[in-house]
């Protein structure tokens, strides 16, 4: 236990040093909120928030600090990092999931998505050298490198057409994905959204084989429909990429939209999806929005599991 308790320690300070030697700012956000993620795939810790002498508001326990980051952004904050403490109700249980974990999120502005990336790889070996003197991490006995050049740079839809023969558009169509499965010999069902889909094949075909990678990876460019907070790229693809160690997935990042309108209409449809799940439904936060139209530079965000980078060193 003293030595887990002391290598979650190094690591912490590793990422401190990292982000603190490029001027990024930490920050310590709220872990309460009355706009949580609006995602269907979240499940939320909820609660009311009873000031006397006024009505109950219904509030959540954060799944991210995203909004509140993109918030400070808007007021002039141009590189923040967080430590942040979240809670993601109904995930499943075993090694790699919690209800309550720690994320490492950061946003910087004037950073393209392939700065970004390049940032993120930094930060992982500096800070595996740092922690552990070493540039491996280790999953199931293997010991994979972190050094820059062992890399795997991939496209999701080289993935897709390697692993499940589909060749993966900007806006595939539902029955693009069925007819993918199909060839699959895998099942799906009819109230099936396009997500659904697309996650089934994830699920089935892609994510095995990056269990079996040797080498580290990243998976960039996603379908419009799995953009969520991401902007589009000239091609019509998500700027969206996740890292992957052993099959591990480490991180989920973003070149951000700033459109406030874009992020409205993705608001409104995933309340709709939301209220056909059966899901709690909350209002869009338009203090968010109106910080959206506020930030004129690109702006790059991620959000790593500190508490897996912790494990797989």
């Amino acid at each position: 236990m003293t030595g887990s308790l002391q290598n979650r320690a190094l690591v912490r300070s590793a990422v401190r040093a990292f982000f603190e030697e490029r001027s990024y700012v930490e920050v310590e956000t709220p872990v309460l909120t009355r706009h949580p993620d609006l995602q269907p795939t979240l499940s939320y810790f909820e609660t009311e928030a009873c000031v006397r002498g006024e009505a109950p508001e219904r509030c959540a326990l954060i799944t991210s600090p995203e909004y509140a980051h993109k918030k400070l952004i808007a007021l002039g904050t141009e590189r923040t990092f967080e430590l942040a403490r979240v809670f993601r109700n109904n995930e499943p249980r075993d090694a790699w999931h919690e209800l309550e974990f720690t994320l490492l999120e950061w946003y910087r502005t004037g950073a393209s998505f392939e700065d970004g990336m390049e940032e993120t790889l930094e930060l992982i070996a500096f800070v595996c050298k740092q922690a552990t003197g070493k540039t491996q991490a280790t999953v199931d006995g293997r010991h994979i490198p972190l050094d820059r050049a062992q890399w795997d740079i991939r496209s999701l839809a080289s993935l897709f057409e390697e692993y499940a023969g589909m060749t993966l558009s900007p806006t595939p169509t539902r029955r693009d994905y069925q007819e993918a499965l199909d060839r699959a010999g895998l099942s799906y069902n009819s109230a099936d959204s396009i997500g659904d889909l697309f996650q089934r094949l994830m699920l089935n075909l892609v994510e095995p084989a990056l269990r079996r990678a040797e080498r580290p990876m990243v998976v960039a460019y996603y379908p419009a429909h799995e953009a969520s907070l991401a902007c589009l790229n000239e091609n019509g693809f998500a700027e969206r990429f996740e890292v992957f160690i052993g099959g591990i997935e480490l991180c989920n990042a973003y070149g951000e939209l700033t459109d406030a309108h874009e992020q409205r209409q993705r608001f409104e449809a995933e309340q709709a999806r939301r209220r056909e799940l059966g899901e709690p439904v909350y209002p869009i936060d338009e203090d968010l929005l109106r910080a959206l139209n506020r930030i004129d530079k690109p702006l790059f965000g991620n959000a790593l599991g500190f508490d897996r980078l912790v494990a797989l060193l």
